[in-house]
């Protein structure tokens, strides 16, 4: 029986990757990694910020419905607590994700004139939501601009 022993060493071929080709991929890799960890601060200010104006769109439909329902925007601090806990079920008023005033907490106003945020420290110790009695606008109580560059009580 004969036995043939073919020669590798003609056929040029390699299993494996070669150390440039190893050192390339993980410079790609290292590259998309920069720009991903770049691009994670701004998605989360975002957010934030998508989830404010939704919060404040979610609040003035119900303070439109409180109007259609009775003929005038809540004009009292009593009309705006009941328009709270029927509109909220109870819960309390929605938390202000910006500022560093009481999240929670709404300062009320009656002289009609627009309204404009406390600063840009959003008055520390001051509840972050306005409200005027007389007009019915609700705005964050913070003078500073968002990382789109808008500022939060113009919203």
């Amino acid at each position: 029986m004969d036995y043939v022993c073919a020669d590798d060493s003609s056929a040029g071929n390699s299993a494996g990757f070669t150390l440039v080709e190893l050192v390339v991929v993980v410079l790609i890799i290292g590259i998309l990694a920069t720009v991903a960890v770049q691009k994670l601060p701004n998605l989360s200010a975002t957010a934030t910020d998508d989830g404010l104006k939704q919060t404040l769109s979610t609040i003035r439909d119900a303070l439109d419905l409180w109007k259609a329902e009775n003929g005038r925007y809540p004009s009292t601090v009593a009309d705006f607590q009941e328009f709270l806990s029927a509109r909220l079920r109870g819960q309390k008023f929605p938390s202000c994700p910006v500022g560093n005033g009481v999240p929670n907490g709404v300062y009320t106003v009656s002289d009609g004139t627009p309204l404009a945020g406390t600063g840009g420290t959003g008055g520390s110790g001051l509840p972050m939501w306005k409200y005027d009695l007389t007009t019915g606008e609700i705005i964050v109580n913070y003078h500073a601009p968002s990382p789109s560059g808008e500022f939060y009580d113009e919203w």
